[in-house]
């Protein structure tokens, strides 16, 4: 049964590989809890649920977030094993997840941010580039998909503010910057253009590779690996962890400083 609401899953959703494991992960544990009790995941009550949770905590030492993803997993279970007949009825509709503790992300120090913001090459068009797009993400917080979706004509340097349209299409105003103001500015003089002129001069062989790079970068937007490396903190899965969002709460935390 597990086998099937996986590939029904994965089918309509098409969930990732990790995603589908940690729900299998989760169902088989409380699959064997229930067959201990001499009982059928098919036939588990309200009030089994309510008992699986308090096992979690008393005897797993389970903490809330644990315990809200297996309440989670089994909702998502239930809730197609009552349409497809394949449970009677769905236990879990009236049992509410355990309340989690609210955490900000930790904040980099700004020693950190720096090496960050100097690791590019200036001396470099790409460098001059790259400095210029890190010194916006740090001065105004925007998300990476929004920094790299950005056109010139959202930013205006004279007033010192992006227009940028985020998510639900919601547009809103954001204070650049002194320093991120000067990097755009040197950027786009002979920078950019040095740039272009290095697309233009790419062989017409050349240009379905250009493409499919543009959709494959269109797709997922991300910030290139190499200041990934200098920083840690800016993906959730390097070796220090920390959330998505810190990058975009840097500026705020740094402002108190001053």
């Amino acid at each position: 049964m597990l086998d099937r609401f996986c590939d029904r899953i994965w089918l309509e959703e098409g969930l990732a590989r990790a995603t589908l494991d940690s729900y299998r992960s989760d169902l088989t544990a409380f699959a064997r809890w229930v067959r201990g009790r001499g009982g059928l995941m098919t036939a588990a009550t309200e009030a089994d649920i309510q008992e699986y949770l308090s096992h979690l905590f008393a005897v797993k030492r389970a903490s809330a977030r644990t315990a809200s993803r297996a309440l989670s997993s089994l909702k998502r279970f239930y809730g197609l094993a009552a349409r497809e007949r394949w449970a009677p009825a769905d236990p879990t509709i009236r049992v509410c997840a355990p309340k989690l503790p609210r955490s900000l992300p930790k904040a980099p120090s700004e020693r950190d941010v720096e090496a960050l913001l100097n690791a590019p090459d200036v001396d470099t068009e790409r460098g001059l580039r790259d400095r210029a797009m890190l010194e916006t993400l740090y001065a105004t917080g925007l998300r990476v998909s929004e920094l790299v979706g950005l056109k010139i004509v959202q930013v205006s340097l004279d007033m010192g503010v992006v227009r940028v349209m985020g998510k639900g299409s919601r547009e809103r105003l954001v204070p650049l910057g002194g320093e991120a103001d000067a990097w755009i500015t040197r950027y786009l003089a002979p920078a950019r253009s040095a740039l272009a002129l290095m697309r233009v001069s790419i062989s017409s062989t050349c240009r379905r590779v250009r493409l499919s790079a543009t959709i494959r970068t269109r797709r997922r937007a991300t910030v290139p690996a190499k200041y990934r490396q200098r920083a840690a903190w800016l993906s959730p899965r390097a070796s220090d962890p920390q959330s998505p969002a810190v990058p975009r709460n840097d500026p705020a935390d740094h402002e108190t400083d001053w």
